[in-house]
């Protein structure tokens, strides 16, 4: 069924009859203690072909996806609300982000959505997270800045680097490294030259 739904995909079908039916699927099958759902990735799938197809009702597919049992299911349906570059999306994925019902790793792919999906307007809210208890979260939002590949992200990143404690900028590194902006190439070669032999090797690597 996985593969009839990537063939499906694969050869632009608009069957779209056929991607809800499959966005709904439930396969339990047993196994020891509770049944196991071995329908996901169909519902995973089926969500990225209504995305493409732009099928008049995928957001409300999408958001009920969001709140399937199974994380994968979850995830999928963050991505393909980033990908359906529909403004509605973009609310869509701040509303799973500050309701904190998922775990940090969908509120972080929310993140990493919006700067996808509105980069400019999304950009404060995201940033924002670099504030975050979570250190998984200030990690996202970080990476997530970086992928606009921007000077304002890097000033963000830099604020940032400053305001932390030293065993906490470790995170920070990778997005300059994401940045690929020659001010963040710079940065990275001082933190080489100046700071202590950990940070020093993990600029390296992320160089």
């Amino acid at each position: 069924k996985i593969a009839i739904v990537k063939a499906l995909r694969q050869l632009n079908d608009n069957n779209s009859a056929l991607f809800l039916r499959g966005i709904r699927y439930l396969q339990l099958e047993a196994s020891y203690g509770s049944a196991v759902d071995t329908a996901v990735e169909i519902r995973c799938q089926c969500a990225y072909a209504l995305v493409d197809m732009d099928d008049p009702d995928v957001l409300y597919e999408l958001i009920t996806l969001a709140f399937d049992a199974e994380r994968a299911a979850q995830l999928a349906a963050v991505r393909a609300l980033a990908n359906s570059g529909k403004h509605e999306a973009e609310l869509l994925l701040r509303m799973l982000a500050t309701s904190r019902i998922g775990a940090p790793e969908i509120t972080g792919e929310c993140l990493h959505g919006l700067m996808q999906l509105a980069p400019n307007p999304s950009f404060d809210f995201v940033a924002a997270y670099l504030d975050s208890p979570s250190e998984q979260l200030r990690e996202a939002a970080a990476l997530a800045l970086a992928q606009t590949h921007s000077s304002k992200a890097f000033e963000a990143l830099r604020t940032r680097w400053e305001a932390s404690p030293a065993f906490e900028r470790r995170l920070l590194i990778l997005p300059f490294a994401t940045l690929r902006l020659t001010e963040a190439l710079d940065f990275l070669l001082a933190v080489v030259e100046t700071e202590n032999e950990k940070l020093a090797c993990e600029a390296v690597s992320a160089l």
